[in-house]
């Protein structure tokens, strides 16, 4: 019977102290993610002070997607007003650089929701381009924050067209695009994770 006894009280012993360590570990996982995003957002925060750059934009638009009301090519041109002095903050994801002519440019993704991507087609210097090729490779895929002024803005359209053979009959479906595209100049950008 007192092995039985100590035998309980050991294991409630051991479960209390595994339950206070599985707390702990989370405390300090909390306390890990708390202080990475206080890095990025002092990080953000630098550049939004450095460039007076609008950094609501992206607020207006889920609020007026939150209220089921359809965002339009519309929206988004009001939205980066040319009538704005200011650049825009942007968290992307770095896809591409490239060169048209004697221009370097570079590529980037981000989204307004799930299935509405924002293409990014910027201008920028060859120092960035530098900069931008010795980024660290976070899971495949660097997270940086640019400030970016906005030139242009477009809807992506697709034309494809079909030719009949003699043999078969073209087919050929195309989904409406959900997706924009931003043309404009890559002013500063830095690394989130």
């Amino acid at each position: 019977m007192k092995k039985q006894v100590l035998k309980l009280i050991v294991i409630s012993i051991v479960l209390i102290l595994g339950f206070f360590l599985l707390l702990n570990c989370e405390d300090e996982t909390t306390s890990e993610s708390l202080k990475r995003q206080r890095e990025i957002d002092a990080k953000l925060s630098a550049l939004v002070s450095k460039y007076n750059a609008n950094d609501t934009w992206i607020q207006e638009l889920r609020q007026r997607e939150h209220s089921n009301l359809p965002i339009t090519t519309l929206h988004l041109q009001q939205a980066f007003s040319k009538a704005s002095s200011h650049p825009f903050l942007f968290e992307v994801v770095f896809d591409d650089l490239f060169k048209k002519g004697d221009q370097h440019f570079a590529a980037f993704i981000t989204s307004i929701d799930f299935w509405r991507p924002i293409y990014f087609e910027l201008s920028c210097t060859e120092e960035q381009i530098q900069r931008l090729l010795n980024i660290e490779n976070s899971y495949g895929f660097p997270n940086v924050a640019i400030i970016a002024t906005v030139d242009e803005l477009q809807k992506l359209r697709f034309d494809f067209e079909a030719i009949s053979s003699q043999y078969e009959e073209a087919y050929i479906e195309i989904d409406a695009s959900q997706a924009f595209l931003i043309k404009g100049h890559l002013l500063d950008f830095c690394q989130l994770y």
